[in-house]
């Protein structure tokens, strides 16, 4: 860290965010931002949604590996 207060924060709120997990039978839904490649996922409990960072060789594989275990009508 830099010792600056701001990046402290950002870091210490990255890393509680590492162990976030939703399991495919309480995903409530997906959207999907494909110009940034960034998927967004929330939970049934509307709580703690996850972000998925993709790189644009993961990005394909990803959606498709959402849309076979997400019903269509949750991903947006």
């Amino acid at each position: 860290m830099s010792g600056s207060v701001k990046a402290a924060g950002t870091t210490l709120t990255a890393i509680s965010q590492e162990e976030n997990f939703i399991s495919w039978e309480d995903v409530h839904s997906v959207k999907i931002y494909a110009h940034p490649r960034v998927m967004h996922i929330r939970s049934k409990e509307l709580i703690n949604p996850i972000a998925l960072y993709c790189t644009p060789d993961t990005f394909g594989r990803v959606t498709d590996m959402i849309s076979k275990k997400v019903p269509l009508t949750a991903i947006r």
